[in-house]
């Protein structure tokens, strides 16, 4: 066989398993990880996670609860990360205070959340690779401030209250440098805020605006903004009567965005939009229950990755689980027992589900047992078998090579 060809058709082989590596999340089989406990048995009675990165590390927190004199029960926290693929999680110290919470990761392992400071506020802090050293982030000129994610060049959103005490979104420069206020969809109102959730590559900031700092007021919006928290823009979905309140809870590199639709303040319908900012509500694989008065099927559509996979989690009833789609929210699937190989047991009754990384990895939170769990796509043999295959002939054609002195 030609050189040339035989080079050529052992790059192709190996691209084409490495470039389906995103698609075997489309696979029916998952396999499922417990990340394991922080610190000893006991310490710590519950755990969450909230952020997952390329590499499958997870980041979130851990949960005690103790009752106070006055009968009253108090949660306090610890935040966390893991190492690759959910192995070895390790605490991430607090501002000074006596709790923090890690909320966002991003692919060089810089993690954000917020914790309790010294001084008693609440402020967003970020921390770079082996967690040591969490920085404080600062103000809009108000006393206390919360991180929700970071992006690849280290800009953070959250919210923070101004030296008015009104709560606002703000995004950072690169590298977690000075913050700067995002603006709301309702700007026309003195006391108009938002709620930033996401962040991708280029900046662009996904979450939700309203029109009060007083709560639930019908005026809720999901927004997706252009590059570096620029231009903000209302996310309409088809399906959902218009004024309908609503939220974006991730954002892709496409500007592709997911969330869900709350009619009432009370039903939860889960949504995917295009970067232009049309959506369309996600219908799950589920049967109408039956009887006079059937239960109400809420979803929240809560993850996203680089092909447009969605994943999130839905009640209906007495049930629950989760679910994932294909690209671009494509053909939902319930990840119910069927969905999952090698179980030693029934599958937990998870909570929710964060996260999905570009290689179809998903984090989930368990409700039963208080764990958390790494989700992985079992590869289609196609794409293992083109990836052997190619990584095959260019061992051979390298054995086959002579080899060079060096001088």
């Amino acid at each position: 066989m030609d050189k040339t060809l035989m080079r050529f058709f052992a790059a192709l082989c190996a691209v084409a398993g490495l470039a389906g590596t995103p698609a075997v999340a489309n696979a029916t089989l998952y396999t499922l990880f417990d990340l394991g406990t922080l610190g000893p048995p006991g310490q710590w009675q519950t755990l969450h996670a909230t952020g997952l990165n390329n590499s499958g590390q997870v980041v979130g927190y851990a949960s005690h609860f103790s009752m106070d004199a006055q009968g009253e029960w108090i949660e306090t926290t610890q935040a966390w990360v893991t190492g690759a693929n959910g192995i070895g999680m390790t605490a991430i110290p607090t501002l000074g205070g006596a709790w923090n919470r890690a909320t966002g990761i991003n692919d060089a392992g810089w993690v954000v959340g917020t914790s309790l400071n010294a001084g008693g506020n609440e402020r967003a802090f970020v921390t770079g690779p082996g967690s040591t050293s969490p920085r404080e982030l600062g103000t809009l000129g108000g006393t206390t401030s919360t991180a929700a994610a970071i992006n690849a060049s280290g800009q953070v959103v959250g919210t923070s209250t101004t030296a008015a005490g009104l709560q606002r979104g703000y995004i950072s420069d690169a590298q977690a440098g000075n913050l700067h206020d995002l603006g709301s969809l309702h700007e026309s109102s003195p006391t108009a805020m938002s709620v930033p959730t996401a962040i991708n590559a280029a900046g662009q900031v996904a979450g939700m605006s309203r029109a009060t700092n007083q709560g639930l007021d019908d005026t809720e919006r999901p927004f997706i903004t252009g590059p570096n928290g620029t231009s903000m823009r209302e996310i309409t979905v088809a399906g959902a009567d218009p004024g309908t309140p609503g939220q974006v809870f991730a954002i892709n590199a496409r500007g592709q965005t997911v969330g869900q639709m709350t009619p009432f303040h009370y039903y939860r319908d889960a949504f995917f939009a295009e970067a232009d900012g049309s959506g369309r509500l996600l219908h799950l694989p589920i049967a109408p229950p039956g009887g006079e008065a059937p239960p109400y099927l809420n979803s929240w559509a809560t993850g996203l990755n680089a092909s447009g996979q969605a994943v999130g989690y839905y009640f209906m009833g007495l049930e629950m689980g989760l679910f994932v789609t294909g690209p671009d929210g494509s053909n939902p699937m319930l990840l119910d027992q069927q969905a999952f190989t090698g179980l030693g047991a029934p599958l937990p009754q998870f909570g929710d589900a964060l996260a999905i990384n570009d290689a179809g990895q998903i984090i989930a939170s368990a409700s039963s047992n208080g764990h958390v769990y790494l989700i992985s796509p079992v590869p289609e043999p196609a794409v293992v078998s083109m990836l052997l295959a190619g990584l095959g002939l260019l061992a051979w054609r390298q054995k086959q090579s002579p080899r060079k002195e060096i001088p």
